[in-house]
């Protein structure tokens, strides 16, 4: 996600707005997959801090 970060930032805003909506457009199935190992017994309390970083990662990228 740094790679990904630092390559948006060089993006012409042509660019941004296509990256925007991309993300836009995977974060609910992205969503879905985290959520579903948030309800796995034992996974969530492992899996948590990553996936909270992973979706305000994606959030902001999503303003971007």
């Amino acid at each position: 996600m740094n790679e990904v970060n630092s390559r948006a930032a060089q993006l012409s805003p042509e660019g941004k707005s296509f990256l925007v909506k991309l993300v836009v457009a995977a974060t609910p199935a992205i969503n879905q997959m985290c959520d579903k190992v948030l309800a796995t017994p034992g996974a969530a309390d492992i899996a948590k801090p990553t996936i909270d970083e992973l979706r305000g990662r994606l959030d902001a990228l999503a303003r971007s």
